[in-house]
């Protein structure tokens, strides 16, 4: 973000290399991955438990879609 504020963001992936990328982008901007999500349910679970303030969800995931 342009104010320098970091966010706590949840990635919601099935790919591994897709998550690994992003994780690195979000390192290199200086936010902080609360965690990472396989399927589209465990992402909702996580949203619960994890409060982040950003969740970036794939769009085409087996289970649940983002």
């Amino acid at each position: 973000m342009s104010d320098g504020r970091s966010l706590r963001v949840l990635i919601a992936e099935d790919d591994y290399l897709v998550s690994e990328m992003v994780r690195g982008l979000l390192g290199e901007l200086h936010h902080t991955v609360a965690g990472v999500a396989n399927t589209g349910h465990d992402a909702v679970a996580m949203v619960a438990r994890l409060q982040p303030d950003v969740v970036l969800m794939d769009i085409r995931m087996p289970d649940m879609d983002g």
